[in-house]
């Protein structure tokens, strides 16, 4: 056997629902998916390589709702923005497996569209 020349890191997601649409954006380091919900099939956990692809932290998008995991606060995830109603503790961050743990999406029977980006979502102000 030869010696491995490149080792990629890739994106998993085990979802409750159907997941329509799967992409990474390795250059970028962003995952787009859009899922159709179903509560009703348990937690959804989701694959994020922080300690590789994101030191500086990232940002996860569900919905409506704001994600951000900070490395600098050491605090896990942060809910920046719930959405419509969606208590925090619906969204777990487990640093140990690098996944995010949806306990229920946002809606049922419903399709989002996820991303997970590189660095922190800061909230512009209005003047």
């Amino acid at each position: 056997m030869g010696a491995i020349d490149e080792v990629r890191v890739y994106q998993r997601a085990l979802a409750a629902g159907d997941i329509m649409e799967f992409a990474v954006d390795f250059p970028n380091r962003s995952l787009n998916m859009e899922i159709r919900s179903d509560n009703s099939m348990g937690a959804s956990r989701i694959f994020i390589p922080a300690d590789r692809l994101y030191p500086d932290g990232f940002t996860v998008t569900i919905g409506e709702v704001i994600l951000i995991c900070n490395p600098l606060k050491n605090v896990g995830l942060e809910v920046i923005d719930p959405g419509s109603g969606n208590p925090p503790s619906e969204f777990i961050w487990d640093p140990y497996r690098q996944q995010l743990i949806v306990l229920n999406w946002p809606g049922d029977q419903e399709t989002f569209r996820v991303t997970i980006q590189p660095g922190i979502y800061q909230k512009i102000l209005p003047r």
